[in-house]
């Protein structure tokens, strides 16, 4: 059972089956909603210890990289030299 993030610009998660299937679409799994939930819950200063397996670790970069262009309404030249660094 898969979770998805609306379009970033209206926020909002919706389980697979209720989707509209409007705008750009990021897949969520439950861990990667649990995490979320327990940062909302935890002091700042304790989430320096937490651990995520990689399947969370790579949703919450997907997620980040797709509001940080959002907000910022072009890419940043860091991160698209980042990207092209990670697959050489």
């Amino acid at each position: 059972f898969k979770w998805i993030v609306k379009d970033i610009s209206s926020s909002g998660i919706q389980c697979k089956k209720c989707s509209t299937g409007t705008g750009p679409l990021v897949p969520v799994s439950r861990g990667t909603l649990s995490f979320l939930g327990r940062v909302l819950r935890t002091h700042v200063t304790e989430l320096q210890q937490v651990k995520v397996s990689k399947e969370v670790g790579q949703e919450l970069e997907k997620m980040m990289r797709r509001f940080v262009d959002f907000q910022l309404t072009r890419p940043l030249k860091t991160m698209v030299f980042l990207e092209k660094m990670e697959f050489n």
